[in-house]
């Protein structure tokens, strides 16, 4: 099977998509981000995107946390 590379668009998400991903406002998604949880975001011109290998790394961390 050959596996295609991604695309710019599909590694990086908006902070609204985030927070949609995440079940959360985008307000919750910013104060997880200045609280250090989730790393910064990119700027791609003046929009804030998440890459969203960050969003599946932090989302793994908390289900890991919580099978303790």
């Amino acid at each position: 099977m050959v596996r295609q590379r991604p695309t710019l668009e599909s590694d990086v998400i908006s902070m609204d998509e985030a927070a949609q991903l995440l079940g959360v406002c985008r307000r919750s998604v910013e104060r997880r981000i200045a609280e250090g949880e989730i790393p910064r975001p990119i700027k791609i011109g003046r929009r804030s995107m998440l890459l969203l290998q960050d969003l599946q790394d932090y989302i793994a961390g908390q289900r890991r946390k919580r099978s303790v």
